[in-house]
């Protein structure tokens, strides 16, 4: 893994992070917004060999003082399965440069190379930007064990966050009960992303009343909702939604807030 080892698309009514909780920071002050995932293919026949090896290297991680708590999701709906999401949030860019100088003194990615690499068939490495402002993401007693991630292609001229910060502002003022967290793609491909926390397969369930339905009621115009919902559809070329489950086993344990 290089770096971390060393170096109409309405998605609407919610049906569907990766995420940490939005209210951490004073108001005054910003919180962290980037975002950082490795996603690491295994090779056929090799995931139990991969996982072992993985968590001693968690461990390894744990004793030289990892400063960050990585979090690890794989894919529960999709054609490729057998792949690992790695991922830390949230931090700013000069932070990633105090944790480049702890990867190089503590040498973790010789552990890396020696014990799991001979495992992995591929690697991939993202940062995203999370959009505090626009989502409204609830702690959960029981932690969330699935996310459910919407992925819209943006269009080269595209307008998505004013589209973003008005559904969302629609949703919070009519306190839409429901969690969700805007992302943006800051490398490669340009990407939003979409994404709900669940605690368990019965939080899946559609609401009883759509979010369309309940927009309706509180815009008073379903005219106005469809514009609303158009303008966001303009944005996309396309659009794909993908089921991941958190693996608390594997993940480094992260501090209660």
């Amino acid at each position: 893994m290089k770096i971390f080892i060393k170096r109409k698309y309405l998605f609407w009514p919610l049906v569907a992070l990766f995420l940490t909780p939005l209210a951490l920071q004073a108001e005054d002050k910003k919180p962290p917004s980037l975002a950082e995932s490795w996603v690491v293919t295994v090779k056929d026949g090799m995931q139990d060999e991969f996982e072992k090896a993985f968590t001693d290297h968690m461990k390894a991680r744990k004793k030289a003082g990892d400063p960050r708590a990585w979090q690890i999701y794989v894919p529960h709906t999709g054609e490729s399965l057998n792949h690992y999401i790695i991922r830390y949030c949230c931090f700013n860019w000069a932070d990633r440069d105090a944790y480049s100088a702890w990867g190089e003194k503590s040498k973790i990615s010789e552990h890396w190379n020696k014990n799991v690499d001979p495992y992995v068939a591929n690697y991939q490495h993202q940062y995203s930007r999370i959009d505090h402002e626009n989502g409204n993401w609830k702690n959960s007693e029981t932690g969330y064990k699935f996310v459910g991630v919407q992925k819209f292609k943006l269009k080269a001229d595209s307008r998505a966050s004013k589209s973003v910060a008005a559904i969302s502002k629609m949703a919070k003022d009519m306190k839409w009960d429901r969690s969700w967290g805007w992302s943006y793609s800051v490398t490669g491909p340009e990407v939003l992303m979409l994404v709900f926390p669940y605690e368990n397969f019965a939080a899946m369930e559609p609401p009883k009343v759509s979010f369309r339905e309940a927009a309706i009621k509180h815009m008073k115009s379903e005219e106005k909702v469809d514009k609303m919902f158009d303008d966001f559809d303009s944005n996309f070329k396309s659009s794909s939604y993908t089921i991941y489950m958190h693996l608390p086993e594997l993940s480094m344990e992260q501090e209660k807030k």
